[in-house]
């Protein structure tokens, strides 16, 4: 939960509510401190995009050369490619070449080769067998393997996070299996098909029903103990769980001891692996399973603490794809920039990825960075498992590339307002953990950045006026805890993707998410990010998520022969932003800005030869307003005066909904005019970007 700025910050960054008359001027004032900017950066390094995977068969279509060329000309130049498999409980074979760790069998842990006789075109995850997770956050296709109702199949926990390799004592790394009865049902039995390895003791705890809201395992206050180191030295455990029956709604299963018993590989004999759960009623004899088993996600949820990257040749994913490393580099599309690329890391092994490095190395192709793993606490990954991951992997790569920036964890999001409190599990607390952890083991040099996503607002049915309204505040309060209190000092901060919501919507493609892009940019280098990547670069399709309205985070719709059918909004505020505001490349700065105004957002950015440009942005829907721009400096004050304005509102763009082929209905670029009169108009709902040469 995040607290309130002061009151002082909103003063200087976007302005009070203040008495006025309705047919003034509304005075736009920038506090300029020479060498004070509130923040600092250069385009080609810090305006950039994210490039995703995507469904088998669209790569091809998507990276075509016109539509590379479409991607491009919104300016933005730095790519952060996003690893899909991350997110599908799934392996990465980043390379088709390579070796399995049970090669008779094409089966095991699969380490990609560093080299290739053919370019890499294209890459694919790979499911995993022995997984532990009802749902996933890519595709949701796969199912847990601990409730199919087939006791030939088993979860398995990571081998990475034992002793072996941590170095640490078990007990800081438990593994779990949670049952979600998905409302509170009577139990007073479970009984556990173990498979190799098993647990030697468990502990056993339950929860409440808490409705329909997100699960967080690790809130605090939640789980009521049931037994405390249960022993076990059989396959089939059945347990009593309390002298009469429990109405209880999530069951927890606690490891930390392990059989170590298992296949040839040592990662086999690592962790903990049960078949089946069956969790029900014991009645005069009798037992009412409450778990339902079936090989699908229609099965009783199952979430577990991790899963092991362990899989086969057979285990494809014909449903995703990811661009090849040599298609994604040598299409055009990062411009001979510098990248950030993904590293597997909840889901794969050390090995494969340390030979992705020495093959981008060998190739020659330019590397900004690698984010390491990608929404852990989406995933329910505890902060010190994620640690001991980051550690291994880190360390590993530091051997063949010792200066390459490195970080994470690439949080799903931020909590954007409240206060935390004792029944709270944030990702503040997340973070303090993980870095808690880094410094006990001497390895705050291994974490050269923090990355977040940023998609302010799950309700895309809600009026997107007030959202818009409320955008700048809330990423400035989600941030401020971060970069003054949690992170280390000056550790530099990235955003590798962002849009306006995570879901489906209307208001995505309409002038308020071209807006919202706009004002997500601003705010978050007003804050000092250092790196931005905005999603929804390539061409893709109208969605509906929620059950409201056809939308999608995009700057340009895919055409029915696989060219750019239109752009929306988004695409002409965006490239606004990169390349009317954010020039020339190089460094530019940024100062706070005051306004009376709540409906008017501005970035005043002051460029190497004293010349100014702001950002202004209208979020009236209905009225128009007339500004007055001033720069205040040492008890003096300069009206600017613009010598190129360029608006892009509702006269330029409207929007036809018509289901998933709603439209454009008028597409005008934006308009351009020369006039110096200091008195600016911006009209309903617009991106203005004022200009003095």
């Amino acid at each position: 939960m995040i607290r309130f700025l002061p009151v002082l910050f909103f003063v200087l960054a976007f302005g009070l509510v203040q008495t006025q008359h309705a047919n003034d001027p509304v005075s736009i004032r920038v506090r300029y401190t020479p060498g004070k900017p509130a923040a600092s950066f250069v385009p080609s390094q810090t305006l950039g995009a994210a490039f995703d995977g995507h469904w088998g068969g669209e790569t091809d279509a998507i990276l075509s050369p016109a539509n590379v060329d479409a991607m491009k000309s919104v300016g933005l130049r730095p790519i952060s490619y996003r690893l899909r498999t991350e997110l599908g409980d799934e392996a990465w074979h980043w390379n088709p070449e390579g070796s399995w760790s049970e090669g008779s069998k094409q089966q095991g842990y699969w380490t990609s080769a560093p080299t290739a006789a053919t370019p890499i075109q294209l890459s694919f995850g790979y499911a995993l067998p022995r997984r532990g997770n009802t749902h996933d956050n890519a595709n949701d296709n796969g199912y847990s393997r601990i409730d199919d109702g087939d006791t030939a199949t088993f979860w398995k926990s990571n081998p990475y996070l034992d002793h072996h390799y941590t170095g640490e004592a078990d007990s800081l790394h438990p593994q779990w299996v949670i049952i979600d009865l998905g409302r509170a049902v009577p139990v007073n039995t479970l009984r556990i098909h173990w498979g190799e390895p098993y647990a030697l003791s468990y502990d056993l705890d339950y929860a409440l029903d808490n409705g329909d809201d997100y699960f967080e395992p690790y809130q605090p206050g939640i789980w009521h103990p049931l037994r405390t180191q249960v022993p076990n030295s059989t396959r089939i455990s059945t347990v009593t769980l309390a002298g009469k029956e429990i109405r209880l709604r999530y069951l927890r299963i606690t490891m930390t001891h392990s059989s170590y018993t298992g296949g040839p590989d040592l990662r086999d004999r690592l962790g903990f692996a049960i078949r089946e759960l069956e969790a029900g009623i014991m009645k005069e004899g009798k037992f009412i399973d409450q778990i339902k088993h079936r090989p699908d996600s229609k099965q009783t949820v199952l979430r577990v603490s991790s899963t092991d990257p362990w899989h086969r040749a057979v285990d494809r994913d014909p449903n995703t794809e990811q661009a090849g490393i040599d298609r994604f580099y040598t299409c055009g599309l990062t411009s001979g920039l510098p990248a950030l690329l993904p590293v597997g890391l909840l889901y794969d092994t050390p090995e494969n990825m340390t030979a992705l490095i020495r093959y981008v190395q060998e190739r020659r192709y330019p590397l900004s960075g690698l984010e390491m793993g990608e929404e852990p606490e989406g995933q329910l990954i505890h902060p010190n498992d994620y640690a001991a991951l980051y550690l291994q992997w880190a360390r590993a790569i530091r051997k063949v590339a010792p200066r390459l920036s490195l970080g994470g964890p690439g949080f799903a999001a931020l909590a954007k307002d409240g206060a935390e409190d004792a029944y709270s599990f944030s990702e503040r607390q997340w973070t303090r953990i993980f870095i808690d952890n880094l410094r006990r083991h001497d390895a705050l040099s291994l974490l050269d950045f923090f990355s977040f996503e940023w998609y302010p607002f799950d309700d895309v049915c809600a009026p997107a006026g007030p959202q818009l309204l409320d955008q700048p505040r809330l990423l400035s309060a989600a941030l401020k805890p971060f970069t003054e209190e949690i992170l280390p000092k000056g550790l530099p901060v990235y955003v590798t993707e962002y849009g306006y919501s995570a879901y489906g919507g209307e208001a995505e493609v309409k002038m308020e998410g071209g807006l919202m892009y706009a004002d997500i940019l601003g705010a978050f280098l007003m804050a000092g990010g250092k790196a931005s990547f905005l999603y929804g670069l390539e061409p893709t399709y109208l969605e509906e998520t929620n059950g409201c309205t056809w939308g999608n985070n995009m700057l340009m719709a895919m055409g029915d022969k696989g060219t750019v059918g239109y752009h929306t909004a988004a695409y002409y505020t965006v490239q606004m932003m990169a390349t009317l505001w954010a020039a020339p490349d190089t460094l530019l700065e940024l100062y706070p800005v005051s306004i009376p105004n709540s409906t008017i957002t501005a970035y005043a950015l002051r460029r190497p030869n004293g010349s100014w440009a702001l950002a202004l942005i209208n979020k009236d829907s209905a009225k128009s307003r007339t500004v007055r721009i001033t720069i205040d400096m040492d008890g003096r004050t300069k009206t600017l005066s613009p010598t190129r304005t360029t608006t892009f509102g509702r006269e330029n763009y409207t929007w036809v909904a018509a289901g998933a082929n709603g439209h454009p209905g008028i597409t005008r670029p934006p308009a351009q005019t020369t006039s110096t009169n200091p008195l600016i108009t911006l009209k309903p709902y617009s991106l203005t970007i004022v200009e003095e040469k």
